[in-house]
């Protein structure tokens, strides 16, 4: 299973993500949470403090690559 430890805010990173994950609203306030990529992977979230992730922001994984926050339907 594939972790993240580091969020990037929108801005912060660029390129392709390697992945996407869709979080709906209430699903984007996290500290640590098991979710799966749009893709099939799933990523163990671990950070040090709850985080509000946004639209464009992207999980650091563990592999090296990203993996970008997108919002889902609310």
């Amino acid at each position: 299973m594939l972790t993240c430890h580091k969020i990037l805010q929108q801005g912060e990173w660029s390129g392709p993500a390697w992945d996407i994950v869709v979080l709906a609203h209430d699903e984007r306030h996290l500290r640590r949470k098991v979710i799966a990529l749009e893709h099939g992977d799933e990523v163990l979230i671990d950070l040090p403090q709850a985080t509000a992730l946004e639209h464009g922001d992207a999980l650091e994984l563990s592999n090296g690559k990203l993996a970008e926050v997108i919002s889902g339907e609310e």
